[in-house]
């Protein structure tokens, strides 16, 4: 037709109207519509501890040779389904390591290691992970066991890095890198397995 005004399609014109607001949808909702969340929900069974940890010991042995005993697990110590293993480790020396995700399956391969260090008032912290390669021999109700291999680790201030990009702290001025050598392991009250 010329001169005149274009021919629409009333069917082209609704689905196109359609697709809009279903694009529309999407980008209100974000993405839990197409890619649902796989987290539990509160109330789930996964969320409930299947065991709290009470007792055992980490050593840090150091690249300089000092050796280190943790023997106080902290009580916040527990074991979950979908989470794995988390253990506060602790001692006179002020120390603390905690192990966060272990398990014998799943997210057993996202274990990770944190170090704190409480000296001369300030809270150090090493948080990457990376620098470490971690064997959990053993995450269940009866004990978590395993060691770790850590080579470079650097101090940052615990209390200026960003809980966002915890890897994004300065090192702390005048403390150098050092290598770290893990043993740990926590069972529940009772005897040792």
């Amino acid at each position: 037709m010329r001169g005149g005004k274009p021919f629409v399609n009333a069917s082209r014109l609704a689905a196109g109207r359609l697709v809009a607001v279903l694009v529309a949808a999407l980008v209100v909702s974000g993405c839990g519509v197409l890619f649902p969340p796989t987290y539990p929900m509160p109330g789930d069974e996964s969320m409930k501890p299947i065991a709290f940890y009470k007792q055992g010991s980490a050593t840090l042995t150091l690249g300089d040779g000092t050796k280190l005993v943790l023997d106080k697990v902290g009580a916040d110590s527990s074991l979950y389904d979908m989470m794995g293993a988390n253990v506060h480790w602790t001692g006179a020396s002020g120390w603390h390591l905690r192990l966060t995700g272990a398990a014998n399956s799943g997210f057993g391969s996202f274990a990770y290691l944190q170090l704190d260090r409480i000296a001369d008032g300030q809270h150090l912290t090493i948080w990457d992970s990376s620098r470490c390669i971690i064997d959990v021999a053993k995450a269940d109700d009866k004990a978590v066991r395993g060691t770790a291999t850590c080579k470079g680790l650097q101090w940052s201030d615990a209390l200026s890095t960003s809980f966002e990009d915890p890897l994004s702290s300065a090192p702390v001025a005048g403390q150098p890198k050092f290598d770290a050598e893990i043993t740990f392991e926590a069972f529940p009250g009772g005897a040792t397995a």
